[in-house]
């Protein structure tokens, strides 16, 4: 049951989000009326798109998940669509500070001890919804929880959409250089891991941020060698 979602996540994350969708498709359609099937398939489904930054792809695979968990029965893949549906409406409108509560409670009552899979990318996608909430420093720490779980529990594949939204809290802040300097490590570690998704929107943040700074990090790509 694991393998082809965990396939069409991998996809996801190389970039390839039409062929990834089709896959989830087909996970979906075997799932059929099974409930637990449905859930693991919604758990992945949400988290790519989420990563995506796709909120309509999240709201339609989360509400088809949690409709067939409506009793929340199975604790840890029911918890990805729940915490989707969250990040999804504080991310179109709705409100980010309610969403960034409910967020923080699902994490670290489901998902932290002990640590879960996908933890990194959802302390990262709480830190996007605290920054659509405007508190920059709330962002700030759950983006710091996001590494220290990449470093203790060595799933890293995250990495690069934590150092893409950190950019953004960097900018929130104030700080447009060490925006720049984020954004650029996020662009350039994602490229060399093959995450073209976060590659992909480091280089659309890129686009946003102004050039000034662009000197002072090639220096910096130059001094680790990249």
């Amino acid at each position: 049951m694991m393998t082809p979602v965990m396939l069409a996540l991998n996809t996801a994350l190389h970039g390839d989000l039409v062929a990834a969708r089709q896959l989830f498709d087909v996970v979906e359609f075997d799932a059929g009326a099974d409930p637990y099937a449905i859930s693991i398939w919604g758990s992945f489904a949400v988290t790519a798109a989420a990563a995506a930054g796709d909120h309509a792809w999240v709201l339609q695979a989360a509400e088809t998940a949690i409709n067939a968990d409506p009793d929340f029965t199975f604790t840890f893949s029911g918890s990805y669509p729940r915490l989707a549906r969250h990040w999804a409406k504080a991310m179109s409108g709705g409100d980010p500070v309610t969403s960034a509560m409910e967020m923080e409670r699902i994490i670290e009552t489901t998902l932290v001890d002990p640590p879960r899979s996908n933890l990194a990318t959802w302390y990262a996608l709480l830190a996007e919804v605290r920054l659509r909430a405007d508190d920059v420093s709330a962002a700030t720490t759950a983006l710091d929880r996001a590494e220290t779980f990449i470093d203790t529990c060595g799933e890293r594949y995250a990495e690069g959409l934590v150092l893409l939204i950190r950019a953004k809290a960097l900018r929130a802040g104030g700080d447009v250089r060490s925006a720049v300097r984020a954004a650029h490590r996020a662009l350039t570690l994602s490229r060399e891991r093959g995450a073209h998704l976060f590659a992909a929107r480091a280089d659309a943040l890129l686009a946003e941020l102004p050039r000034s700074g662009d000197d002072d990090v090639l220096g910096l790509c130059a001094d680790h060698g990249q």
